[in-house]
């Protein structure tokens, strides 16, 4: 049987935070700050590893990027992958998402290392109502 204690060897609050973050669980996000998870810290070292908000905003789960705002995430961080929150609800089409960072100050035309955009992500899948909501608040190509 696996106690927690061998359990929470192998998995940290960080990347149950994460994780639950994705998913849009707020209960277990609760936990998991409780035991010490960051708003701002990715799941673990690699470079590949995600932050909170940007997974969230990926995820598409609107009350979970709601949850991690609200405790000072840092809106406009991409993490190592300089792919922000924004860009990441833009490529997805998460529209309501999009609303809700742009309406908390979400920088538009911030650039990833590759020069991409919220808009440039956003039309690479043709997301209409998202473009339109970028352009509205300043986007430039």
């Amino acid at each position: 049987m696996l106690t927690f204690a061998r359990y929470s060897a192998y998995v940290s609050p960080q990347s149950v935070f994460v994780s639950a973050a994705w998913s849009g669980r707020l209960t277990i996000m609760r936990v998991a700050e409780m035991l010490g998870a960051e708003v701002d810290k990715p799941a673990c070292e690699n470079r590949h590893c995600l932050l909170p908000l940007v997974t969230a905003a990926w995820g598409g789960n609107e009350e979970a990027v709601e949850f991690l705002l609200d405790r000072g995430a840092n809106l406009n961080n991409g993490g190592r992958l300089e792919v922000t929150p924004l860009m990441f609800a833009s490529y997805c089409g998460h529209t309501k998402i999009v609303k809700l960072l742009l309406d908390r100050g979400a920088e538009v035309n911030m650039t990833d290392s590759m020069g991409n955009t919220a808009l440039s992500f956003a039309r690479q899948k043709n997301q209409r109502q998202v473009i339109s909501l970028l352009l509205q608040a300043g986007a430039r190509d």
